[in-house]
């Protein structure tokens, strides 16, 4: 296979691991807001310390994630060739 061929299959296996951490981070940020105001408003203003710390920590592990994918897709470019 051609350079050029490789740089391309590199390019494109980091551009979907990239998509692959932007769709985590999106997930880590707006899934515990979502869930967090759905338990808000049902128990009446108030939550407990365990449904605080699921949604802290999927907040947290989506971003771990975005953190692993986003790794992932720079180490695949990293040998690009000229």
């Amino acid at each position: 296979m051609s350079k050029t061929a490789e740089n391309e299959q590199k390019k494109l296996r980091a551009t979907f691991y990239n998509n692959l951490a932007v769709g985590a981070a999106l997930t880590g940020f707006f899934a515990p807001y979502f869930g967090f105001m759905k338990g808000f408003v049902e128990q009446g203003g108030a939550l407990s310390v365990w449904g605080t710390a699921a949604f802290v920590s999927t907040g947290f592990g989506g971003l771990l994630i975005a953190f692993v994918f986003r790794t992932i897709a720079t180490n695949s470019i990293q040998d690009l060739q000229d």
